[in-house]
């Protein structure tokens, strides 16, 4: 669930339009009240785009649908919805040298789902936070390898829990705490 929050500090030009599709699927295991263990299985949906609006600045949004099925545990056999609606902006900071980037980011995350129904969180959650990509093999025949190295903060204005019989359940669908 990470690593779609993982900000490159290598921005668009100005001007450019990224779009992103991109999921995961997974399965998490939890004791339900009864000491039982029981597992849920969760799917994530994910629509991006990030825009250059100006050189060193981008803006970028995502949009999440959640899902999950968990037959024996505390939650409805099955269920989703939207998780959140994220927006920000990141600007670049001067490198003393083109195979580094460095970026400073910001943005807001909006509940959209029904909190009840454990796919969204109860309240927006901000955060801010730094960037570090280093980019390697930029002049060479292979694709250009590029590592990110993120620090940052993120507001959890309700613990990383939604209401409802999710609050019992420190599981993915709902934003952790940071």
């Amino acid at each position: 669930d990470a690593l779609y929050r993982l900000r490159s500090a290598v921005l668009p030009l100005d001007g450019v339009l990224l779009l992103g599709l991109g999921g995961e699927s997974y399965g998490i295991d939890y004791f339900l009240p009864d000491g039982r263990l029981d597992e849920a299985s969760l799917r994530d949906l994910r629509l991006s785009l990030a825009y250059g609006l100006l050189p060193g600045v981008r803006l970028d949004a995502a949009l999440t649908r959640r899902s999950w099925s968990d037959p024996a545990g505390l939650l409805p056999e099955s269920g989703g919805g939207w998780g959140g609606l994220r927006g920000g902006v990141a600007v670049a900071l001067p490198s003393p040298t083109p195979s580094l980037a460095w970026a400073l980011h910001g943005g807001l995350t909006v509940p959209l789902g029904a909190e009840a129904d454990g796919a969204a969180e109860a309240a927006a959650a901000p955060e801010v936070g730094a960037s570090l990509t280093a980019r390697l093999w930029r002049q060479s025949r292979y694709p250009e390898l590029r590592l990110h190295l993120n620090a940052g903060w993120r507001g959890n204005p309700d613990g990383g829990r939604s209401g409802g019989a999710a609050a019992r359940l420190p599981w993915p669908p709902l934003y952790p705490a940071a």
